[in-house]
C-alpha cells in the first residue's frame, strides 16, 4: 500500500475532514461499491461510505448537487453544497475530484459540521418575518451607500460556530448592484431576526457563476479550479 506520507489529511476545529489528497490517495469508487457511471451519485456514495469522517449523519440530506465539471486533463469535479432542513448553509460545499479511473483522487471540504439549530417550523416563522425589503437596507447601511440595488436573494442558514459545534441561523443572501452594472457588484448575509449583516464581499474581483448567487462559494475556493486557494 501507499505511505502514510503520500497521503496528506487535514481536519477542521470540529475533526471533521476538511482536505485530503496526495499521490497515494485513490480510491477506486467500484471498491467501494459505489457505481462509476453516474459520478455525482458516485462521489455522494463515497461521502456517505466515509461520512463519520467528514462528520456527516445523512449525506442523502445534507448534501444538494450543485454541479458536475469535466476538467480539461480529463478528471471530473462534483460540487455539493450543504443545507440543513432544506435550507441551503451559506458557502459551505465538498468538493470530489473523480479521476478518468473512476478513483476519488482528492477532497476538499468546507462543511459546517456538525450543525445543529432551529427546527423546520420556527426557520419558516423566522424568516417569514424578513423580507428582502428588509436586508436590502442593511446592506445599503453596512455598505454606507444607498443607492445599491437588490438583486437575486435566498433564504439560507448561516453556521456559527460555538465551542466546536455549529448553530444554525436563518438569514438571506442578498446580491446587490451598483446602478449602472449589469453585474452584482457585493454578496451579502443578513440575519433574519437581527437584520444583521453577517458578511459582505466584492464581487468585482472574481464574479461567482450565476447559479452560485446563493450559495456563494467559501473564500479558500477558487472560482475556476477544483482546487482551494492557499
Amino acid at each position: 500500500g501507499p505511505s502514510e506520507d503520500a497521503i496528506t489529511i487535514q481536519r477542521s476545529d470540529t475533526g471533521a475532514v476538511r482536505m485530503v489528497f496526495g499521490s497515494g490517495f485513490r480510491v477506486p469508487l467500484v471498491g467501494l461499491g459505489c457505481g462509476a457511471g453516474d459520478l455525482g451519485e458516485g462521489a455522494r456514495c463515497f461521502l456517505r461510505y466515509f461520512k463519520e469522517a467528514f462528520r456527516l449523519s445523512d449525506p442523502e440530506s445534507e448534501l444538494v448537487l450543485l454541479k458536475v465539471r469535466e476538467e480539461p486533463y480529463g478528471d471530473v469535479v462534483v460540487l455539493f453544497n450543504q443545507q440543513y432542513l432544506g435550507y441551503p448553509v451559506f458557502g459551505r460545499q465538498v468538493l470530489v475530484t473523480v479521476s478518468p479511473a473512476a478513483e476519488v483522487t482528492h477532497v476538499y471540504s468546507t462543511l459546517a459540521v456538525p450543525l445543529t439549530g432551529p427546527t423546520v417550523d420556527e426557520l419558516v416563522q423566522a424568516l417569514a418575518g424578513a423580507a428582502p425589503e428588509q436586508s436590502l437596507e442593511a446592506v445599503q447601511a453596512h455598505a454606507g451607500d444607498s443607492s445599491l440595488v437588490a438583486g437575486p436573494a435566498m433564504e439560507i442558514v448561516w453556521p456559527l460556530l460555538a465551542d466546536k459545534t455549529f448553530q444554525a441561523v436563518p438569514a438571506w443572501s442578498m446580491a446587490t448592484y451598483t446602478p449602472g452594472q449589469s453585474d452584482p457588484t457585493r454578496l451579502s448575509v443578513v440575519e433574519a431576526g437581527s437584520a444583521a449583516v453577517l458578511e459582505s464581499r466584492s464581487l468585482v474581483a472574481s464574479l461567482p457563476p450565476r447559479e452560485m448567487w446563493g450559495y456563494a462559494r467559501h473564500p479558500a475556493m477558487t472560482t475556476n479550479s477544483s482546487h482551494p486557494t492557499c
